[in-house]
């Protein structure tokens, strides 16, 4: 997932991530974003953090537009799987444990 802070023009803030099942509806919209997150954490398992960092920027700046921000933050959100003992003692797959966030960067509306 990437989640997001936008800081509007007026000092609001609105906070969401990507891909939501609520918000990229049809299904076919939710894969479309589903698969932007994927490649971009491709990119950074791959080091290649010069195209992680202008895919970051690109969906930096259509947030902004969309929000009409003046700032977004960005983080990455990976979920790593709980190992066989913490399954055995009951741990659920959504445990917020098991999520770890990477910030992608801050990034001014242009």
């Amino acid at each position: 997932l990437v989640r997001y802070e936008v800081v509007r023009k007026d000092g609001s803030e609105v906070k969401g991530y990507f891909p939501d099942r609520d918000q990229n509806w049809p299904r076919l919209m939710y894969h479309r974003h589903f698969m932007m997150t994927e490649h971009l954490n491709g990119f950074l398992e791959s080091g290649d953090q010069e195209l992680a960092d202008k895919h970051s920027a690109s969906y930096a700046n259509h947030l902004n537009r969309v929000h009409r921000g003046k700032e977004v933050r960005l983080f990455l959100v990976r979920h790593q799987l709980p190992s066989p003992d913490e399954v055995v003692k009951g741990m659920k797959l959504d445990d917020p444990s098991l999520y770890r966030e990477k910030p992608l960067g801050t990034f001014q509306a242009l």
